[in-house]
């Protein structure tokens, strides 16, 4: 929007805090700027890990006061909750949807059912690796279906173009159900349905769609090129790829692929999202970054 625009909107709702996206639009230089001149707090907010060091880019906005030097984070790669060398703060990303997991049934018709939720146009989601290991299951005589659910600005799009091409080559047309720009409430009744959460993307800041996944007690599989790879615990609740080799993500299905630890890994899953990625948790963190 317009700067001046802006900074009325800002005087008017007067807030304490503004938490801006990245530094890679005007708009959030604008948003800074605006916050500086009215003596608002601003922080920035970004996914890159709580330990690793900013960017070239930001460290020259900081360096220049263009940017705050306070960052807020959902992503890190330990327990620690502040890098004091960069100010910055770990703040969980959460989903806050009530789900009894005593009700959730796994296998119920002895087909696997996988559920992704991801961009149905971005490479680095991997969807063509996962219908490649579908293909390779079916060869083996396993019983499992695919839901990939997602938005999409362009069915023209040429990953997926290829993406159909793929499932049509692979005969795979009855294992394979595409979900395309549907409300999100329609997201929550896939999760509820399925019975294994699988994103092998790579090169991801971060996920939201695993932690929803989790909260409705789906046992997940990610890669380690992951940032939302938190939402795993180690032969818990799930496993971790390094993510381009379709047989190995075949094998990970695979050790998965039974009722009882679809259910021991499901129930590990909607522990480690109260424990975790809960409001509660959010707030807890929220709370001890800007209120304490």
């Amino acid at each position: 929007p317009d700067k001046a625009w802006l900074q009325d909107k800002i005087q008017v709702f007067k807030p304490d805090i503004i938490i801006v996206r990245d530094l890679v639009f005007p708009l959030s230089i604008a948003t800074f700027s605006t916050a500086k001149k009215l003596g608002v707090r601003a922080v920035l907010y970004n996914q890159y890990p709580l330990e690793k060091a900013e960017n070239f880019t930001t460290r020259l906005f900081q360096f220049l006061r263009i940017a705050p030097r306070f960052r807020i984070t959902p992503t890190r790669k330990t327990d620690a909750v502040h890098n004091q060398k960069t100010n910055t703060y770990y703040i969980p990303l959460v989903t806050g949807h009530v789900f009894d997991i005593k009700n959730k049934k796994y296998l119920e018709n002895r087909t696997l059912q996988i559920l992704t939720v991801a961009k149905l146009h971005l490479p680095r989601k991997q969807l063509r690796l996962l219908i490649e290991a579908i293909a390779i299951l079916k060869k083996q005589n396993i019983r499992v279906n695919l839901t990939l659910a997602g938005s999409l600005t362009d069915d023209t799009n040429e990953e997926y173009q290829q993406l159909l091409q793929l499932i049509q080559r692979e005969d795979l047309e009855a294992q394979v159900e595409i979900h395309v720009n549907i409300p999100y409430t329609e997201i929550i009744s896939l999760y509820e349905k399925h019975d294994l959460f699988v994103l092998p993307s790579i090169k991801e800041p971060f996920s939201i769609s695993p932690i929803g996944a989790i909260n409705y007690g789906l046992p997940v599989i990610l890669t380690t090129d992951n940032g939302a790879s938190s939402c795993i615990k180690k032969s818990e609740n799930g496993i971790l790829i390094n993510g381009e080799d379709a047989h190995e993500l075949a094998d990970a299905i695979v050790t998965i692929n039974n009722a009882e630890q679809l259910q021991r890994m499901g129930k590990a899953s909607h522990q480690h999202w109260k424990e975790q990625y809960s409001p509660a948790t959010f707030m807890y963190f929220f709370n001890q970054t800007f209120v304490e």
